[in-house]
């Protein structure tokens, strides 16, 4: 079956997504591309398609409205794919740098 004949669950938003999906939107109330606040959507960067092992990674999420996520379809520039992972990446660091610390 095509991604539009799955169900959402099948297609990786379970209530997990939706949760955190929810505190995104309630974080940035409004579209970082146009600044609407309008029918505001949880927008993986890199897509799903593409890491599937970051669908709850908040840092690989951002507030877009309808028409802005869906104008940008199922793809990511290189340019981002780089700002998610660097992030994941110094995010891990400081935590790794906590623990040892707390030994």
């Amino acid at each position: 079956p095509t991604a539009t004949q799955r169900t959402a669950p099948e297609r990786g938003y379970d209530h997990r997504w939706r949760q955190l999906s929810t505190k995104q939107r309630k974080a940035s109330p409004f579209c970082e591309r146009c600044g609407s606040t309008q029918t505001l959507e949880c927008d993986h960067i890199i897509p799903l398609a593409e890491r599937p092992d970051l669908a709850l990674e908040p840092l690989n999420t951002r507030v877009l409205c309808r028409t802005c996520n869906r104008s940008r379809g199922n793809r990511a520039t290189d340019a981002e794919r780089k700002q998610v992972l660097d992030a994941i990446t110094r995010r891990k660091q400081r935590l790794a740098r906590f623990y040892a610390s707390q030994q």
